[in-house]
């Protein structure tokens, strides 16, 4: 078995790291994305949505560098989103490509398959699968954190500073070891700086799918955007939260998004509510719905965040997303809801 796995924000530096602790054979995820994209365009459906396209082309391109088993992130419900494997897979048997497609989820909230699943791939029994699991969870937080702390240090003082050489780990435990001395290089950097600052940074909300919110490529650098606009940034998911959930649930989400949407109706439609509802409580300034052209759950909160920004007060911008969008429209959209949002502020 040689497997491979996506271009997801840093699920795969997690998952690099984790093959070589296991001695796991795997082809590393792609670098040209645009030509990813090309190649799942043409073999994809045209109505399908942007991640997928993405992420069956770097299929693809893996498959011709010997890659037998395609892993990713994959969902639940009733949306497309929880048919991405068998679509993968009716694709690439129908190209002659030899590839088995293996989706990381839990059918209808199935944790135990999901658990059983991820212990196959290893080839560990449950117990040491789960410890494996946690252990990838708290690595896969350190890396959430960092990116945070690097956008914040973007949005704060300009510059990025020097990021830790993630990839060069040949175990978790190391890698946690490296980000953890980085984010106490930063931190008191960054309390310097806002205090020398005075008045808080403006603080943004990502919220919609997983693939446009947490993947730089598809959303077009959207937090590091921001980010160079003075723009502090959360997103409604990150992964480490998200593969928690996966085993364990969101009730946290859930029951802000419950009187608006209380039930799954697939994708994060639920999870884009309750964080949004949650960001809007804790004082944000602003909230970006980011989604991909013909995604039926976020169409579906978009309608209703349309209510909660009339009912509540909070300003949200909508972007769309598919294989056309343009950077230049992008960027002139987010320096337009900045600069509403900062005359809001000062208007009081």
């Amino acid at each position: 078995m040689k497997v491979c796995f996506p271009n997801f924000g840093s699920l795969g530096i997690v998952l690099e790291t984790l093959c070589r602790q296991q001695q796991i054979s795997y082809v590393k995820p792609q670098e040209n994305l645009e030509e990813a994209l090309r190649v799942g365009t043409r073999l994809c459906p045209q109505s399908v949505c942007l991640p997928m396209k993405r992420l069956l082309g770097e299929f693809v391109m893996a498959a011709q560098q010997g890659a037998d088993t395609a892993l990713f992130l994959g969902g639940g419900g009733p949306c497309r989103f929880g048919y991405f494997a068998p679509m993968f897979q009716t694709i690439l048997d129908d190209e002659k490509i030899h590839m088995r497609v293996w989706g990381l989820e839990a059918p209808a909230g199935n944790r135990a398959l999901f658990l059983r699943d991820f212990s196959r791939l290893l080839g560990v029994n449950q117990a040491k699968a789960l410890r494996l699991l946690l252990t990838g969870v708290q690595t896969l937080r350190a890396l959430d954190n960092w990116e945070e702390t690097r956008l914040t240090a973007t949005a704060l003082l300009g510059e990025e500073g020097t990021p830790p050489k993630e990839r060069s780990a040949p175990n978790m435990a190391l890698l946690q070891t490296l980000l953890a001395g980085w984010q106490r290089k930063w931190r008191p950097i960054l309390r310097t700086a806002q205090k020398a600052q005075g008045a808080a940074p403006l603080r943004i909300g990502i919220i919609g799918d997983i693939y446009t919110t947490i993947d730089p490529a598809i959303n077009q650098n959207l937090q590091l955007r921001l980010a160079e606009m003075g723009a502090v940034t959360r997103r409604s998911i990150r992964l480490s939260d998200h593969l928690l959930h996966l085993v364990f649930g969101n009730p946290r989400q859930n029951l802000a998004a419950r009187p608006y949407l209380n039930r799954n109706i697939g994708g994060f439609a639920r999870e884009t509510i309750g964080a949004g509802e949650q960001m809007r409580r804790a004082g944000f300034d602003g909230l970006i719905q980011v989604y991909p052209l013909s995604c039926m759950p976020e169409i579906v909160a978009d309608g209703i965040l349309t209510d909660i920004r009339r009912k509540q007060g909070i300003p949200i911008l909508r972007l769309v997303l598919d294989e056309h969008s343009a950077q230049a429209g992008l960027q002139t959209r987010l320096e337009a809801f900045v600069d509403m949002l900062k005359r809001r502020r000062m208007a009081g």
